[in-house]
Formats: structure tokens, C-alpha cells, sequence
């Protein structure tokens, strides 16, 4: 089975995240030649817990553990909810993934983001809660914009998976 570039940068990043610089230079090494076969010209940067991808069309960049923070440029009408970890944070050109942790339960972080999301004019278009798991689904409509809410509890704990797109 064919590895996507992705694919095999996600893998590296699991795997040499430890900060080593040689082990760094030959996953760099590998991603950009998966990347050459699957017809994408770019470049690869790996550091400790981060992974940057420049293309043509533009920057991907990932980032766990103590670089995982709130981009700048993360859209300040989308709650990034008080209180919450960053745990990684994935960055593409056309949006974001985010993983945050807290200590509230999934219908207290929910509230939060309904009632804000509404505030900030977002509309909400789906709404599952599936006993111990909720997807929560916002648009802008007319700037074409989505932002998905995955939010799971597991050991008192509630992990929200944010993401936010833009379409071309």
C-alpha cells in the first residue's frame, strides 16, 4: 500500500520527535522523497515535537507536546475555549485541527461553544451527542467557512478536537 506523504510525515514526527538532528535530517530526507513520487515539490523541517511543510502551495505545520500552541493567525471569531491544554495543533493553508484537553464535562464545554460560536454569528448545523461523545458543526455560509467540534470524556477529562476550514 502506497504511503501518502502525509502519511509517512505524521509517522516521522511520532518517531523522531525526541530531538535528535540525525535522525531529524533522514525523516526530512524521506518525507520530501515521498513527497518528489507523489508529484509535490517541497520542503521538510523537523524539530523536536514539530514538523514543517513548505509547498508551493503553501505551509503545513504540526506541532505536539510544548510546541503545541494556538497559531496567531487562529480565527478570533472560533471560541479557543478558557481553561484548556493545547495538546497539538496541526496548521494547513486552508485551516486548523486543534486538540485541547480540560477538567469540564462535555455539556459544560458544548454550552460554551454553542453560546459563543452563536455570539461570534456562526450558525450551527449539526449537533450528535452519542452518550460519552458529541459532534458539534458551525458554518459561515457566506465566507464559506466550517469549524467541526469532535469532543470525547474519558477519565474525567473532556478532549476537544477543533477544527476550523476555509474553502477555496
Amino acid at each position: 500500500m502506497k504511503l501518502t506523504f502525509v502519511t509517512v510525515a505524521v509517522l516521522s514526527l511520532a518517531m523522531f520527535g525526541c530531538g535528535r538532528k540525525a535522525p531529524e535530517k533522514v525523516a526530512e530526507e524521506i518525507i520530501e522523497k515521498q513527497m518528489a513520487k507523489d508529484g509535490i515539490k517541497g520542503s521538510v523541517n523537523l524539530s523536536e515535537n514539530a514538523m514543517t511543510i513548505q509547498t508551493k502551495e503553501g505551509t503545513a505545520s504540526i506541532a505536539s507536546e510544548k510546541n503545541a500552541k494556538v497559531p496567531e493567525t487562529f480565527p478570533k471569531d472560533v471560541l479557543m475555549y478558557s481553561g484548556a491544554t493545547v495538546l497539538s495543533t496541526i496548521t494547513v493553508p486552508q485551516g486548523f485541527n486543534l486538540t485541547l484537553e480540560t477538567t469540564d464535562s462535555i455539556d459544560t464545554v458544548a454550552a460554551g461553544f454553542k453560546s459563543k460560536m452563536k455570539e461570534n454569528g456562526w450558525s450551527s448545523f449539526m449537533e450528535m451527542n452519542q452518550g460519552g461523545s458529541m459532534i458539534l458543526m458551525f458554518q459561515k455560509e457566506k465566507e464559506k467557512r466550517s469549524v467541526n467540534l469532535n469532543l470525547t470524556q474519558s477519565d474525567g477529562k473532556t478532549q476537544v478536537n477543533l477544527t476550523v476550514m476555509q474553502e477555496k
